[in-house]
């Protein structure tokens, strides 16, 4: 299943447009769908772009974050394509990862916002099944971390967050099960 979010916008000329959106087609990206998907052993995301293909059109001049970016292989694609594009990662060992290619990645669960995005927005959020495995770090008695999957509120408050880093006149695409 393909979810997407988008508020209604004002009529042309009234505001509301995202900045530098104006006069954008969007039936023009920028990046290249098919070079993007080769770039990445990640087939299942050509559902995810297909969707951000045929609803946002061009990312030129916008800001994109992607919620459970692993180690950062589809934020490295779209910042190789000239996208201003960042992730959030939940497990220490592929933020290192990704690090280590120098993709901007963030240590966050999104219970809440992650301190280094607090007041920040994003023109576009996106993930993949992200929503069927959302989890958060628990300390354990002896110290290390535990991994724990939400339940009921604790899932509301994830899309609270996504919903705080999304501009208003922005998108929220996620693919679930």
């Amino acid at each position: 299943i393909l979810t997407s979010w988008k508020p209604p916008l004002p009529a042309p000329g009234q505001g509301g447009e995202a900045p530098g959106s104006e006069g954008r087609r969007s039936d023009t990206p920028i990046f290249d769908l098919a070079t993007l998907l080769a770039q990445v052993d990640a087939p299942q995301y050509g559902l995810v772009f297909g969707a951000v293909t045929r609803l946002v059109g061009d990312l030129q001049g916008l800001s994109v974050l992607e919620l459970g970016a692993e180690r950062g292989k589809i934020v490295q694609a779209l910042r190789q394509q000239g996208v201003n594009a960042q992730g959030v990662e939940l497990y220490p060992w592929l933020i290192e990862e990704a690090r280590r290619q120098s993709v901007p990645i963030v240590q966050g669960t999104l219970v809440t916002v992650p301190d280094a995005l607090r007041g920040q927005t994003f023109h576009l959020t996106f993930s993949n099944l992200l929503l069927d495995a959302l989890q958060t770090t628990e300390e354990a008695p002896d110290g290390t971390s535990l991994f724990r999957t939400l339940v009921g509120t604790e899932r509301l408050k994830i899309l609270e967050t996504i919903a705080t880093l999304t501009v208003p006149e922005g998108w929220s695409i996620h693919l679930t099960q």
